[in-house]
């Protein structure tokens, strides 16, 4: 693939990951190189966790060399904002709410096997 993966749309990734043109740990190492580029000039991210997002990343190729991926989105790198609360990772707001889907219910991303990586 000649494309940047850390550029190749989220939705696009599951055609990818199944046709083998590139893995979740390739499109981690990418996301994270851009990550560790832009950085210091904007300041975007205040925890970065590359080896909790490698390992993820390991996780869903092995589950999609299988062909048992957790969901369409198993492997999509993955960014939480710092004012919700996620287990082992400190936070910067002074009141974390829950994210909440207009339909009422709650958005949960890990069981679907997105790579919890970067906050």
């Amino acid at each position: 693939m000649t494309q940047d993966l850390a550029d190749v749309p989220g939705h696009q990734l599951a055609r990818i990951y199944d046709s083998k043109e590139a893995s979740p740990v390739e499109v981690t190492q990418a996301v994270l190189r851009r990550i560790e580029r832009l950085n210091p000039r904007y300041n975007a991210f205040c925890l970065i966790d590359p080896e909790r997002a490698l390992a993820s990343a390991r996780q869903s190729e092995i589950r999609w060399s299988r062909k048992e991926p957790l969901s369409e989105i198993d492997g999509v790198p993955t960014t939480i904002k710092d004012i919700i609360l996620t287990k082992e990772w400190p936070t910067c707001a002074a009141r974390a709410r829950s994210i909440v889907h207009s339909n009422g219910k709650r958005m949960h991303l890990r069981p679907r096997g997105c790579a919890k990586q970067v906050r």
